[in-house]
Parts: structure tokens; C-alpha cells; sequence
């Protein structure tokens, strides 16, 4: 809105109708206002540029290049509208050719301010950050005491990840001046991308304090609460954001972000939609759009798995599943899967395992969830029939910081080839719970009752809690501890010690290279098997490389290596192995 504003400074003869609703940001009354003047005069410059401006706005480009270009044939030294046609460009992703449009302008005139904003800002869009401190450089020697130039360095040091520099420079703008309201957003910011949500909070609540209706202290507070985990408060703040100023495209978005996160994708939609009508174009509401649409349109994926492991088992999976909404708070997904099964040298144990299972998922405001799924699966050993997937899932609200799922789960038990042998049938009741205090911090503690039904019952009880700390961005680390033990030790072809304890240390790393996204997970830890086993050490690994073509539209490739007894049919024995390798593709439609 920037460049409304500075077009609708411009010297005018009369203060008629269109201009007044242009000043007032009526753009819908000024757009038809300023239609009907074009229509009695085509020349007229100032209803031209204006309107030019709206069609780039409503992501019309070619209408809004068709009168700049009609305006500039009339005027050609209009830098302004020359310097705005070049904004369209940059506004349909071609910043490429509106920095060469904007160099046309400056050699003609090399002080042209709005001309080198707008080239920095272009630069800094496309990634070219050197660049673009080059060009607000040229501003700050056209205008060197213009302290929005030091800003827009800041934001552009921001940008390009050199986060020091950039508080650096807006702590110096603090200095001279400790109220000035632009530094205080700008250093707020580059404090919450560098995962200090606390210290930005308290920046914002710091303008709050002068005047507790400021939209974007509002949403940088819930934007840093948001990130936090602290999901509701953060609604509270974008909200509050939006009263204050309804027509805020920020706002509506940030709140649609923060309900999607709580799984509130119903809620999200009516909010952007209301974004989307006032800015179809903006980038940030199409972003979103795509992330909720990923959430709720047609989708379907696919994925392949080779495992095997040191006791000879070899598995090869095939899954294939989608999923339709036939209104925005219910799910019908299916899904179908088949298994190849064998053990090494063991020819007559090759099996093939199949299933299916249809599940509907119904959201209730605001955000808790229930999963219910009904399948079959079956075998190709003989006389082995068909056995019912049962699985039922209910889940509290993602917007608290305590999240709590109770589960239950009826199926075979067909992960390898001795399973589906033995026909090991699974029932099993859980209950996970999920803490998410603000700084990172997250505590997950979960406990579960199984039986396990194949040449005769055989009951497990397991528990699971661990710690973890998001580091920056990219890491995370934490501890966690799990043990579960059987009543009986059976030879039905799964994991059965009457007690096993295994403690970890976790550490992810993942990070975006544009669209690739690669991930590192690292678990060395300790276990125990039996009651009266010895302590060994053990450890897991992953390896994933993602690509993401859009939102809900993806592939991913991983690895992974174990010598834990977390698979279910793993041995007792010591020095057991495990490993995957896996093709994954997720696809919305």
C-alpha cells in the first residue's frame, strides 16, 4: 500500500468523488468512479495511473501494463508511472525484467528515489542482497538523512540471514532515537526470525504500551506467540489485530495461519477468503491458500518400503491412499496397502499380505477431532481368511499447549512373514499426551495396553516420555526414555522380552534449499532386554532429502538404520540390525 499512498499525494486540480474514495482506500467505489471518468476522457492521467494500479493489484497485469503503457505515451517522462509499470512485473514474479525497466529509468535520471527503492527492493526479492545494499546505498547518498534508508538496509540484512548486522544496525537507529517506531518493528522482527520470541514480544508489547491499538505490534505479538506454541493466546492478539483494522491483509492472513496450525482448516478458510477478496493477488494470502488448500483438497499418495534386517526377514510394502472433503469439516480418506514377506533362505515363508481401510475424520470447532476406520486385510496363506481393521481416534485441541489422543487399534499383525504365518492379531488401547511450553520446549509422554493374539494371548505394557528443545531453526535436540514388557515369551515371530528400556538422545537437523529439504536424525542411546540383560549401547539414524513442487505436493527419499528392538520382529538376539529405505509422494489436487 505504499504506492497508494504515494500516488495519492500527487498534486490534483480537484478533490472530486474518485479521489476522495482513492484517499479513504474505497478502492472498489474509486475503481468505478474512475472508470466513468476514463470513459468521458481516456486521457485523463491521474484516473490512468490510478486505475492501472488497481487492475496490478486484482492481479489483472496485462490490463494494468496496457495503461501505464497508454499513460506513458501520452507522458513519457511520468518516472512515477514508469517506475509503478515496473512494479507489475515484479508483481507477477518477473523481477528480472522490472530491474531492467527500472535502470531504463535511471539512465535518464540517476536520482530518481523511487526508482532506486524499488530497484533494492527487486534485487532483494530475487536473492541478489549484495545487490541490493549496493542500490539503498546510492538512496542514502541522494538522501542521507533519510532514516528509513538505514531500515530498509536492516531488513535487507535481515533477508539475507545476516541477522547480527541487521540488529546491529537498527540498535544504532536506537540509539539516536529509542521511540522510533520502525526501528523498534524492524529490530522485533529480525529477534523473532532468529528464534528469540521472547525478547521480540516484549519489543512489541513495548510499542503496545504508547498505543495498545498498533496493528503491526498486535500481530507481532501473536506472530511470536504463534511461533512460541502458544496457539490461543496468539489468536487473541491476531484478532485484536484484525478489530483494529479489518481490511489488513497481514492480519487475515497471520490469523489463518495460526487457525490452521490448530487444525481449524474450516475456521482458516472464512478468514482468508475475506484476505483473498480484498487482495487476490498478494502473495503471502495466495502462500497460505495453497498450504489450506493442501489441507483440504483432494489429495492422494503413494509409498514403497524395503526393510530387512539381520535375522533374515525381507519386506517390501506398497501403500496407496487418498483422501476427499466433502464439506470442509468432515474426511473421507481410504487407504490399501500390500506386502511382499520373506526370510532369507526360507523359501516356503514367502508371503504376500493385503489390506484396506476406509476413514472418516470429522473436525469440531474449536479443533478437537475424531477418526473412525473400518478395513479388511488379508493373506495368501492357506485357510487364513480375513481379519476386520478396526481404529478409532479422538483428539483435544491443537491450540492448547497440553494436547492429549486416545486411540484404539484392532488389526493384523502382518509386518513380516513369521507374523502372517502365525496370524498375530494386534488390539491395542493408548494415550498420547503433548506439552508445548513456550522457548521451544516440548514434553511428550504416552502409555498403551496391547494384546497380542496368536497361539495364545500374550499381554504388553509400554510407556514412552521424552524432552526435546527446538535450537534454532534448523535443530532440535532432546532425550527420551521408553520400556515395555510381555507377560509370556512366546515364539509367534515378534519382539517379546519381558522387559526392554532403551534411552536415547535425539538430534534432528533439517533444512530448505529452496524447494529441497533434507533431513538428519541421530539417536545413540542405551538398552536393556530382559529383566536380567545386560546394558549395550545402540543407536538409530535417518536420512531424508525432500522435494516440495507446492504445498501438499511432494516426494521425499530416506534411509534408515537401527540396532534397537523398537521393530516389532526383531530377535532377542544381540547385535540385531535393521534397515529401510523408503520412496514417499504426497499429491493435492
Amino acid at each position: 500500500m505504499a504506492v497508494l499512498l504515494h500516488v495519492g499525494v500527487m498534486p490534483v486540480a480537484a478533490q472530486d468523488e474518485a479521489d476522495l474514495a482513492w484517499r479513504r482506500g474505497d478502492i472498489e467505489t474509486a475503481q468505478r468512479l474512475y472508470a466513468e471518468q476514463l470513459a468521458s476522457d481516456s486521457t485523463d492521467e491521474r484516473a490512468l495511473h490510478r486505475m492501472a494500479l488497481i487492475f496490478g493489484w486484482n492481479g489483472q497485469y496485462d490490463e494494468s501494463v496496457r495503461l501505464f503503457d497508454k499513460l506513458l505515451a501520452i507522458s513519457p517522462r511520468n518516472w512515477e508511472a514508469a517506475v509503478d509499470r515496473a512494479r507489475v512485473f515484479a508483481w507477477q514474479g518477473d523481477t528480472e525484467r522490472a530491474i531492467g525497466l527500472l535502470d531504463e529509468v535511471l539512465q535518464q535520471q540517476p536520482a530518481c528515489v523511487p526508482a532506486l527503492q524499488a530497484r533494492a527492493q527487486f534485487q532483494s526479492w530475487s536473492g541478489e542482497y549484495s545487490a541490493a545494499l549496493s542500490t539503498y546505498e546510492q538512496v542514502g547518498q541522494v538522501l542521507p538523512e533519510d532514516r528509513s534508508v538505514p531500515r530498509e538496509r536492516a531488513r535487507v540484512l535481515s533477508w539475507a540471514s545476516q541477522l547480527d548486522a541487521a540488529m546491529a544496525i537498527y540498535d544504532s537507529l536506537l540509539q539516536a532515537d529509542p521511540a522510533d517506531r520502525e526501528a523498534l518493528l524492524g529490530l522485533a522482527q529480525v529477534l523473532a526470525w532468529d528464534d528469540q520470541l521472547d525478547s521480540a514480544a516484549a519489543i512489541y508489547r513495548r510499542i503496545l504500551a504508547t498505543d495498545s491499538n498498533d496493528v503491526a505490534a498486535l500481530q507481532g505479538v501473536g506472530r511470536a506467540l504463534s511461533w512460541s506454541g502458544d496457539l490461543i493466546a496468539g489468536e487473541g492478539f491476531w484478532r485484536r489485530a484484525v478489530a483494529a483494522d479489518g481490511n489488513n491483509v497481514e492480519g487475515l492472513v497471520g490469523l489463518a495461519s495460526n487457525l490452521r496450525w490448530q487444525g481449524r482448516d474450516a475456521a482458516a478458510f472464512e478468514v482468508l477468503q475475506h484476505a483473498e477478496r480484498l487482495a487476490p493477488a498478494n502473495r503471502e494470502v495466495q502462500a497460505e491458500m495453497q498450504w489450506l488448500r493442501a489441507a483440504v483438497a483432494p489429495r492422494t499418495g503413494a509409498s514403497i518400503v524395503y526393510e530387512n534386517d539381520s535375522d533374515g526377514n525381507r519386506i517390501t510394502s506398497f501403500t496407496a491412499r487418498g483422501a476427499w472433503r466433502p464439506v470442509r469439516r468432515f474426511e473421507l480418506g481410504v487407504s490399501a496397502y500390500m506386502r511382499g514377506l520373506g526370510v532369507s533362505g526360507l523359501s516356503d515363508l514367502d508371503q504376500r499380505a493385503y489390506g484396506a481401510q476406509l476413514e472418516g475424520l470429522a473436525q469440531i470447532e474449536p479443533g478437537w477431532s475424531l477418526m473412525l476406520g473400518l478395513g479388511l486385510s488379508g493373506s495368501d496363506v492357506a485357510d487364513a481368511g480375513s481379519e476386520a481393521r478396526v481404529s478409532a481416534k479422538f483428539t483435544s485441541p491443537s491450540r492448547h499447549q497440553l494436547v492429549g489422543t486416545l486411540s484404539y487399534m484392532h488389526e493384523p499383525l502382518d509386518a513380516s512373514a513369521l507374523l502372517v504365518q502365525n496370524g498375530v492379531v494386534l488390539d491395542m488401547v493408548s494415550l498420547d499426551l503433548r506439552a508445548t511450553p513456550t522457548g521451544g520446549w516440548r514434553v511428550d509422554v504416552s502409555g498403551s495396553y496391547a494384546r497380542f493374539a496368536g497361539s495364545e494371548p500374550n499381554d504388553r505394557w509400554a510407556g514412552y516420555a521424552s524432552v526435546s528443545k527446538r535450537l534454532s531453526r534448523q535443530f532440535t535436540a532432546g532425550v527420551s526414555f521408553r520400556s515395555f514388557g510381555f507377560d509370556k515369551n512366546l515364539n509367534d515371530g515378534y519382539f517379546d522380552p519381558d522387559l526392554y528400556v532403551l534411552g536415547e538422545i535425539n538430534v534432528r537437523w533439517q533444512r530448505a534449499f529452496g524447494r529441497w529439504y533434507p533431513t538428519i536424525e541421530l539417536a545413540p542411546g542405551l538398552q536393556q532386554v530382559g529383566k536380567g540383560g545386560d546394558v549395550s549401547g545402540a543407536g538409530r539414524a535417518r536420512i531424508a532429502i525432500g522435494f516440495r513442487v507446492l504445498p501438499g505436493r511432494e516426494f521425499e527419499l530416506s534411509g534408515g538404520y537401527s540396532t534397537t528392538g523398537l521393530s516389532v520382529f526383531g530377535s532377542d538376539v544381540g547385535d540385531y540390525k535393521y534397515r529401510s529405505v523408503m520412496f514417499s509422494t504426497n499429491w493435492g489436487f
